[in-house]
């Protein structure tokens, strides 16, 4: 109904697809921060999935945006080694015992471990993060209102007990931004790090965009060169407390995604895939090469 001019725009992003190929096949989510699901909630709790969700929704607000671990993972390995924080829900049941020395291998290794103190089972060793885990059921539901009774939820309960619980830490997030204005997803491919940066006012429906000029987009680290891939830019940046501060316009759009590298691209190598026969298809696969060493494939 909003004719061709909405659907030109909703093509941009298979657009950009065609253009850069899929980040998340050569990428990987941050996984410094990670939820814990208990197989014991599960079945006692019909509706557990629903708290893990908005314990999710408010840590990535904050910029920690957590992995979902299920306990069975934990059963053979252990907690993943890219895991270094941990956050336990609402924990009702007792704890399965090999999901029990998971988690005392994984203090014992430096994770930290935090609860919420509405668990009545907690881990040893854990930080008791005051607050009661309210889920969209508790709330108004599985509707569009849902949404705002979250933004009141992470803003009136869980705003400052985890930003004071996830300081005491000493973990940083690898990308921040103003909570109130909008959030940002990180992901690694290597010398190369993506951060997604996507517009949600507060008070608003997600799907309410309100341009925003400015935005403060804190990055781990020093020494990045950031570029704004939609305006196919380089931000100006300065240095603060060890991060990269860059400034970010969502102006036409929600979301823009940047890419952050130490150095500019120098060469593209290309190597021709073996199996070529005379009359057929000659496949090249193409990669970037930096000062630093291979940027990855295109």
């Amino acid at each position: 109904d909003a004719g061709m001019a909405e659907l030109r725009r909703r093509g941009k992003a298979s657009r950009f697809v065609q253009q850069y190929g899929a980040l998340a096949r050569h990428g990987k989510p941050d996984g410094r921060f990670a939820v814990l699901v208990t197989l014991g909630e599960l079945v006692m709790s019909g509706r557990s999935y629903y708290t893990y969700h908005a314990m999710y929704y408010h840590l990535t607000r904050l910029g920690a945006c957590p992995d979902v671990l299920s306990e069975e993972t934990t059963w053979n390995g252990g907690v993943p080694e890219r895991c270094r924080v941990l956050v336990v829900v609402a924990q009702q049941q007792p704890f399965d015992p090999r999901t029990e020395k998971a988690l005392k291998d994984f203090t014992a290794r430096g994770g930290k471990l935090l609860v919420t103190s509405d668990s009545t089972f907690r881990p040893e060793g854990a930080a008791v993060v005051e607050g009661e885990v309210k889920n969209i059921w508790q709330l108004s539901g599985f509707h569009a209102d849902a949404h705002r009774d979250m933004w009141k939820q992470f803003a009136d309960a869980w705003r400052r007990p985890l930003e004071e619980a996830l300081a005491a830490t000493g973990v940083p997030a690898a990308a921040t931004t103003d909570p109130e204005q909008g959030y940002c997803l990180a992901m690694d491919a290597g010398p190369v790090r993506y951060v997604a940066v996507i517009a949600d006012a507060k008070d608003r429906h997600y799907r309410e965009f309100v341009p925003t000029e400015q935005l403060p987009v804190s990055l781990e680290g020093t020494g990045w060169t950031v570029r704004d891939l939609a305006k196919q830019a380089t931000l100006p940046a300065a240095e603060e407390d060890g991060r990269t501060v860059v400034k970010v316009d969502l102006v036409n759009e929600p979301a823009v995604l940047l890419a952050l590298c130490k150095g500019a691209p120098q060469a593209v190598a290309l190597r021709a895939r073996t199996g070529a026969r005379l009359g057929g298809e000659l496949v090249f696969d193409c990669a970037v090469q930096g000062q630093g060493g291979d940027l990855g494939p295109v």
